[in-house]
């Protein structure tokens, strides 16, 4: 991978201003939130506040390191495969279920490191990396392995850094629905 230069492209600066956007949008969907409200108030389903947050900082992790995979041409497969059809649950509950131990302060610190490797990641890439394509965990056959890869058994670098500022804006959303539903009861905060 290039090393990053002094002057960021206009891409990397778009990306760098959507990542900014989203992120600041989640901490304020989460601002304010007294800890219990931020650690045991059912926001989806039985996730709390805290149990997003960690969601997300699980899957961008797992991005990034789709993308490292991508960049390093590794065959698919070298990861553990995510299977769409009910593996994502699994996939999701197991990761939150290991960071709910985590305090809602380890998990801000946590969320802004995973912003930071994001912000450094996208510094990082050069024009052609970002149309660099590969297969992800999740879109490996049961097999495991994809002998020839087609465009509908792969993601793009660009796609999969894409999902980083969309998924924070996604789950932001449901916790600004959830507080609006809140409001009438007034959480403590």
């Amino acid at each position: 991978m290039p090393k990053s230069t002094l002057d960021p492209t206009a891409r990397q600066l778009a990306f760098l201003a959507r990542l900014t956007e989203a992120e600041q949008r989640l901490k304020n969907a989460c601002s304010g939130l007294s800890r219990a409200a931020v650690s045991s108030e059912p926001v989806v389903g039985n996730w709390s506040v805290k149990d997003i947050v960690g969601h997300i900082i699980a899957w961008n992790a797992t991005l990034r390191l789709a993308i490292q995979a991508i960049l390093d041409d590794e065959p698919p497969g070298r990861a553990p495969r995510i299977d769409p059809a009910n593996g994502f649950d699994k996939w999701n509950q197991a990761h939150v279920a290991r960071m709910r131990h985590w305090t809602w302060q380890r998990m801000r610190v946590e969320l802004d490191r995973d912003c930071r490797e994001a912000e450094g990641l996208i510094l990082r890439l050069g024009p052609s990396e970002f149309r660099r394509r590969g297969v992800t965990p999740w879109k490996l056959p049961k097999a495991g392995t994809i002998l020839t890869p087609t465009g509908a058994d792969t993601e793009s670098v660009q796609t999969l850094i894409a999902y980083h500022w969309r998924h924070m804006h996604e789950h932001a959303r449901q916790i600004e629905r959830w507080r609006q539903r809140q409001a009438p009861r007034k959480l403590p905060g």
